[in-house]
């Protein structure tokens, strides 16, 4: 893979002579086994076959020439952006972490307008002991793992080693 600036351009154009899964290596994980016909390994890099495409965060379908998403690099268009469109929201996906939202840290951000899926960190705010700073997480993680205020879990680590 080779990848070059065009003059006057911002973004980047990428030649690709390979195989998707050995140029691309995070692409493959979309890939939808059971609605594509062909094998990830036998396809190319720049392919025009539409293929199905289900993402790895939110499971949301899509179809999409391979070349679209290697060349152009795109990824799933729900997770993409922050904005959420209701279904979606971590306030719709997860209503037991709105309490730990910090408002006046995420600003201009909202719990019902950003997406349970959004990567960069946010302000949170501990639910069992408010004295606690704040914590920064994104929005993905908390939501996806079973983690929160990293004081209580090292509170907690260290009473089960005392308790054992």
């Amino acid at each position: 893979m080779e990848a070059t600036v065009a003059p006057g351009r911002t973004t980047a154009s990428v030649k690709v002579k390979g195989l998707m899964l050995t140029d691309f290596p995070l692409v493959p994980r979309d890939w939808d086994a059971v609605a594509n016909r062909r094998l990830v390994s036998s396809v190319k890099a720049g392919s025009s076959y539409r293929a199905h495409w289900k993402c790895h965060r939110c499971e949301h379908t899509w179809e999409a020439p391979v070349a679209q998403r290697t060349v152009r690099q795109t990824r799933c268009q729900r997770c993409s952006t922050e904005r959420a469109d209701g279904l979606n929201a971590l306030a719709s996906v997860r209503p037991d972490l709105v309490r730990e939202w910090d408002t006046e840290a995420n600003v201009p951000l909202r719990p019902d307008k950003t997406k349970a899926t959004y990567d960069k960190a946010v302000r949170w705010i501990c639910p069992d002991d408010p004295e606690h700073p704040g914590y920064k997480m994104s929005p993905f993680t908390r939501a996806k793992l079973a983690v929160g205020c990293p004081l209580c879990r090292r509170k907690a680590k260290a009473q089960e080693r005392r308790a054992a």
